[in-house]
């Protein structure tokens, strides 16, 4: 069921939400039981593009943005004890990024070590070391996920990422030797989808067909509760 409608936020280029329920947007971030006229929360200037953002132990957002076509990286509560949605940020150097989308999911590697994985469209990824506090590190490994064209989203789920891509999910698993590989594609949506998951179950966000489902399975056939009849849904959280 529809809880509550927030806008009016066109073309909105990312969405977070934490495990208190509270929202947060480039524009504000909004608490859970507020109203559908309550104004958003005070905060940064909106960046020129973000990445995917990732929300760690349910209530640290971070993510990689680009403000005055400076890369930095950005973590931070969706809102504070002072009502603000004000995130920490920092250079990243030399990094180069391009204005383009960049899907990204928080996962735990082959060794153990908890990582962020960000990706151009065209599996282009580059793998930064990342805290449980949100601090991502600012050496990232570059790798290749395979069979990715028009990815615009990435999740991790049950030991795998899954990035959705030209109306499929990939499904990827890193191999030990730090590759990725693809173990098989699930198929049976709109042209474009988004992904996310918060580790227990994943949700698909697909346009074309206006509708929004939740799985706990990588099962598509069997999604455990899904709203249609939106017009063109896209980013979710």
């Amino acid at each position: 069921d529809v809880v509550r409608r927030i806008g009016a936020l066109p073309g909105l280029k990312s969405l977070g939400l934490d495990a208190e329920g509270n929202i947060w947007t480039p524009r504000g971030s909004w608490r859970w039981a507020d109203s559908s006229e309550a104004p958003r929360s005070l905060g940064d200037v909106e960046p020129e593009f973000t990445t995917q953002p990732v929300v760690l132990g349910g209530k640290t957002i971070a993510f990689i943005k680009s403000h005055y076509g400076n890369p930095q990286k950005a973590r931070g509560p969706v809102i504070d004890s002072s009502g603000w949605a004000h995130l920490e940020a920092r250079g990243l150097g030399n990094l180069k990024l391009s204005k383009t989308a960049y899907g990204s999911a928080a996962f735990t590697n082959s060794k153990g070590q908890l990582r962020l994985l960000v990706t151009e469209p065209d599996g282009k990824a580059l793998d930064f070391p990342i805290s449980e506090n949100g601090d991502i590190g600012d050496r990232p490994d570059e790798v290749q996920l395979p069979g990715l064209t028009r990815c615009s989203s990435l999740a991790w789920f049950d030991g795998n990422i899954l990035a959705a891509d030209r109306g499929a999910l990939v499904i990827l698993r890193e191999t030990a030797q730090g590759a990725w590989e693809t173990t098989k594609r699930l198929e049976g949506f709109g042209e474009e989808i988004f992904v996310h998951s918060d580790g227990r179950s994943f949700v698909v966000s697909d346009a074309k067909n206006g509708r929004v489902s939740l799985y706990n399975a990588l099962d598509t056939s069997a999604a455990i509760a899904s709203y249609g009849g939106l017009d063109s849904p896209e980013k979710v959280a």
